[in-house]
């Protein structure tokens, strides 16, 4: 049997060569032309908990004098500093012993104004019956 000859074995190979070309143009053409990989993410609702640590200090928009009428020292802080009052609320108990024994004092007037002066609105009563009685 005769042996082929180079120029028959040629055009196959040629041909061989000619498609492998081919084909690695396709796969890098193919490559090339893929979108980019974006990664992703499964969306789900949760409670977000965020911690924030932080130093520095707060400015109030207005300040209040706070003072008292009386004298005396603070036995008990009823609101922390920097907290948020309303007008007319308790911030302090003061322990002003002079001022619970006027109080006292004025209190026993009282009730010895009331004791005295019973009987005498007691006669102006009768007295004024008796005047209408009389009219």
């Amino acid at each position: 049997m005769p042996a082929p000859s180079k120029t028959s074995r040629f055009p196959w190979q040629r041909l061989l060569w000619v498609l492998l070309a081919l084909a690695i143009a396709a796969a890098v053409l193919w490559w090339r032309s893929r979108p980019p990989v974006v990664p992703g993410y499964k969306i789900e609702t949760r409670n977000l908990v965020q911690n924030v640590v932080a130093t520095g200090y707060v400015i109030t928009p207005s300040r209040v004098q706070v003072a008292s009428e009386i004298t005396g020292t603070v036995v008990k802080r009823l609101v922390d500093r920097g907290a948020h009052v309303k007008a007319g609320q308790v911030l302090l108990e003061l322990r002003a012993d002079q001022t619970s024994a006027q109080l006292d004092q004025a209190r026993a007037a009282l009730r010895q104004l009331v004791e005295q002066s019973r009987p005498q609105a007691a006669a102006a009563l009768a007295q004024a019956k008796v005047q209408v009685e009389q009219a």
